[in-house]
């Protein structure tokens, strides 16, 4: 029985190394990801409104994940601005961060777009079942000739 248990904390060990090694893509606190690609789909009758779906870059750049916007009220659009409100989930390596979230899109300077991005974690699956925290971030989305959006936006989940 003794070196059964010497087998499995060993191979614990071994594993826990191997992912260090192996660039461990689950990020511990606070998670920070990069916008990119984002694709705007209609609406659902979960999502009434309309949802946006983007890839999720790291801040190196690689391809880790991907998000999803549920907007289910229609967005304010004081001048000049436009305000969602909706739940945003990240979907990243290890599970998903669950968000009620805020986006204002500032478009006085078009074709250079301000975001900030604000809201609260609610929750979450996998490594991340039962987070809390906030959201914070934002930054340029300048629109090119063919209103393709080409996003320099971070966005940061501060959990609890």
């Amino acid at each position: 029985m003794k070196k059964q248990w010497v087998a499995l904390v060993a191979f614990g060990l071994v594993a826990a190394g191997t992912a260090q090694a192996g660039g461990n893509p689950i990020q511990g606190d606070p998670v920070v990801v990069r916008i990119d690609s984002p694709a705007f789909l209609d609406g659902t009758p979960q999502c009434p409104q309309f949802r946006v779906h983007t890839r999720l870059l790291s801040e190196s750049g690689n391809v880790i994940g991907s998000s999803l916007l549920c907007v289910s009220e229609p967005p304010e659009e004081p001048d000049g601005m436009r305000i969602e409100n909706g739940v945003l989930t990240l979907h990243v390596p290890g599970g998903e961060i669950v968000t009620d979230a805020t986006l204002v899109y500032d478009f006085g300077g078009f074709p250079n777009v301000a975001q900030t991005i604000s809201g609260t974690v609610v929750g979450g699956a996998g490594h991340y079942r039962g987070a809390t925290g906030t959201l914070s971030g934002g930054g340029t989305i300048v629109f090119d000739e063919n209103l393709v959006p080409h996003p320099d936006v971070t966005m940061v989940a501060d959990l609890d």
